[in-house]
């Protein structure tokens, strides 16, 4: 992630925790609502809204980033993002706003041994660490399978 230019993130928060996702992937930002069950789709995906008349998964970051459970609660924040040839919708606790970044100071998350999947990279801050998230990697290949399964057959 090295480069001269900066980066604008949405940052957010899961326990207390800041995370992000780039801005130019964000599609919207909008308080939760009611999600549509999707019994067949991945354990990650909670189930689907309907977006502009069509189905968009739902996915709990909580299950991919090891963080305990909890209900979806009418305070928390659903991000639209655009991830892998797919939208999806993220479930956060809460949105603190964009932030700017030079590049320069972020770490690329290659570069991070044992690192979690969807870890795009970070950028230290004074007080502890931002976790660049890659919605294009929230899900493995077996779980987009039983996603576009799922998807087909709600269709239906």
């Amino acid at each position: 992630m090295q480069g001269g230019e900066d980066i604008q993130l949405l940052v957010f928060r899961l326990d207390e925790r800041p995370y992000a996702v780039e801005l130019a992937r964000v599609r919207k930002v909008f308080r939760a609502a009611a999600i549509n069950p999707l019994p067949s789709g991945p354990r990650v995906i909670c189930g689907v809204l309907n977006m502009r008349g069509r189905p968009v998964p739902v996915a709990d970051l909580r299950l991919r980033l090891g963080l305990p459970p909890r209900a979806t609660a009418l305070e928390d924040r659903f991000l639209w993002v655009r991830a892998d040839a797919m939208d999806l919708i993220l479930i956060c606790d809460s949105v603190d706003g964009v932030s700017i970044f030079p590049r320069s100071t972020m770490l690329d998350g290659a570069e991070i041994p044992e690192r979690p999947p969807m870890l795009k990279g970070v950028v230290c801050l004074p007080d502890g660490v931002l976790y660049i998230n890659d919605p294009d990697t929230l899900l493995n290949l077996r779980e987009k399978e039983e996603l576009a399964y799922a998807l087909a057959e709600h269709d239906e």
